[in-house]
């Protein structure tokens, strides 16, 4: 019986996965693929509070015409402080989402 390890190659961006099957006859089968990461702010839930804005000013911004919050640009950068503004966030707006 095989066993499966996943085993993250890169932390930001497009997360690349490496999956190795080990098989009892010794065999190694090595498959990799890769997961976008998104950002969706629910703009309706979004209080307009800043906390995302004061925890990770390089991805999130307060829209000028609807004052809800809103991404710098379309492709940012996955960080730990992302993941923190998600958490923090007190309306819950903010999801992180692989695909």
């Amino acid at each position: 019986m095989p066993s499966e390890e996943a085993v993250p190659a890169e932390k930001h961006g497009p997360t690349v996965y490496s999956f190795f099957l080990f098989f009892s006859t010794g065999t190694l089968f090595c498959d990799t693929f890769e997961y976008m990461t998104f950002i969706l702010i629910d703009a309706y839930l979004c209080n307009s509070c800043g906390t995302c804005i004061e925890i990770c000013p390089e991805v999130f911004r307060l829209d000028e015409a609807t004052g809800k919050a809103a991404l710098v640009s379309t492709e940012p950068v996955i960080t730990e402080a992302v993941y923190q503004a998600a958490a923090f966030c007190p309306e819950k707006c903010i999801e992180i989402t692989e695909t």
